[in-house]
């Protein structure tokens, strides 16, 4: 069991395959001492391995998001050999340290997880699955985590589109008081606000600056 830290670790968590954008704002993690983790869906092709490397070689977490961007539901006797193994051999291959998945649209079960914790440390699901209606994610305990385990579910919180400022940030103020790790997720990072599922860079860079003035870790999970 992993101990964590003082003020608290903050995980921002990115998804899919928006290389361009994820590319054009490393420098504003390196202006914060921040990393991330972004996960990676499609073919682990050459592109997505020169991505992938230089995520890494900027200390950031990578980690895989299926092949075919797959419910995990609809295909559990195939899903490990079609949507796992594909692109978790190419990661080996090229030298590409894979610890973390994360499930396409949130949908798994102790199943799943049973079955995926034997080639991944750690998994992201999504709040949604324990938050019950009109519920403050604060007050959630199961998304705040005092211990991290050899292998650990995290339940994700959204931060994306025009999202709850004052949720976000509340639920922030809460792991750094209490030396707690949570994970939001999203997923481009556009300079202006495109769909709900994307955060802007000057929404990130908000959440940044909060994360460093209460000196929290802002981390990706490799570092976890």
């Amino acid at each position: 069991m992993r101990k964590s830290i003082q003020h608290g670790r903050l995980c921002l968590t990115f998804d899919d395959r928006n290389f361009d954008n994820w590319l054009k704002v490393l420098p504003l993690w390196r202006k914060y001492d921040a990393r991330g983790t972004f996960f990676v869906s499609g073919a682990v092709d050459a592109t997505a391995i020169g991505v992938m490397q230089r995520l890494q070689n900027d200390g950031h977490t990578v980690g895989l998001h299926a092949l075919h961007h797959a419910k995990y539901p609809n295909k559990k006797d195939t899903y490990i050999e079609e949507e796992i193994l594909p692109q978790l051999d190419v990661c080996r291959n090229a030298g590409i340290k894979i610890r973390s998945f994360a499930y396409p649209y949130s949908l798994r079960d102790e199943e799943s997880d049973g079955r995926l914790f034997e080639y991944f440390d750690f998994l992201r699901g999504g709040a949604w699955q324990i938050r019950e209606k009109d519920q403050e994610m604060v007050s959630i305990d199961r998304l705040f985590l005092k211990d991290v385990a050899d292998k650990q579910l995290f339940y994700g919180m959204s931060a994306s589109g025009n999202f709850d400022f004052h949720e976000v940030s509340q639920s922030i103020f809460r792991a750094a008081e209490r030396g707690e790790t949570i994970v939001f997720y999203a997923h481009d990072i556009p300079e202006k606000l495109a769909p709900s599922h994307h955060i802007s860079v000057g929404q990130l860079e908000v959440l940044l600056k909060l994360a460093r003035a209460l000196d929290m870790d802002i981390c990706g999970m490799n570092e976890l």
